[in-house]
């Protein structure tokens, strides 16, 4: 089975893959840029941001930098400012990710595994709930930004639910991560970085995420 998912899903296979190895591997290097040009950045007009903004979108639906780390630049950068721009970006990458990835796989895992189990069934039931299993894809820092967004366009997700659900659930953990990188502004020394709420704010958001997915697939099929 395995041979024939490799032969017969190769740009699926290739799609997750990329999205799970390149933001690990590019996201230093963007990172590094946009640190080197704080300065810049903080003096962008209005029109520049918004360009800042859209070039920011592609960048994270190609998966060339994490999301996480993108609001903690931004916070850093331009404070509470940051906010509806990083909002923004996601929305836009959000769209551009889910289609790029739709037209790529173009339906082909769903008919593969939907040879041998019932996966349609499966999906629609799913889909009931289609707003909430978005969000709480989303709400987790665990869970990655571009393999979400190649996941919901293989199984073919419905695009308006993925979309609704996938802000909704990027609110709490981009204003946690805004915050955040806002607060580096203050750092002085090493010290400053041993604080135990961040991390424990992360993992209550992530801890809330996998309950919340576990108890309706429980619900619709157990």
């Amino acid at each position: 089975m395995l041979k024939r998912l490799l032969a017969r899903n190769k740009r699926s296979i290739f799609i997750l893959l990329y999205f799970g190895i390149m933001p690990s591997i590019m996201g230093s290097i963007v990172s590094g840029i946009v640190i080197h040009n704080v300065i810049e950045i903080r003096n962008f007009d209005l029109i520049l941001l918004i360009g800042f903004n859209l070039v920011s979108s592609i960048v994270l639906a190609i998966g060339f930098i994490p999301t996480t780390v993108y609001s903690l630049l931004l916070g850093y950068i331009l404070g509470w400012t940051a906010l509806p721009l990083v909002l923004l970006s996601y929305t836009i990458a959000c769209a551009i990710g889910y289609i790029l990835c739709n037209w790529l796989d173009n339906g082909k895992m769903v008919e593969f595994f939907q040879e041998k189990y019932d996966i349609i069934s499966f999906k629609q039931k799913l889909e009931n709930t289609g707003f909430w299993i978005a969000a709480l894809c989303r709400l987790s820092p665990a869970l990655p930004f571009a393999v979400l967004n190649a996941v919901f366009a293989i199984v073919r997700f419905p695009f308006g639910k993925y979309m609704f659900g996938s802000m909704v659930g990027m609110i709490p953990r981009t204003v946690f991560a805004v915050f955040v990188g806002r607060s580096f502004i203050n750092i002085t020394s090493i010290d400053d970085l041993k604080s135990d709420y961040t991390l424990w704010i992360a993992i209550s958001l992530a801890i809330v995420s996998f309950i919340g997915i576990g108890w309706i697939v429980k619900r619709i099929f157990g």
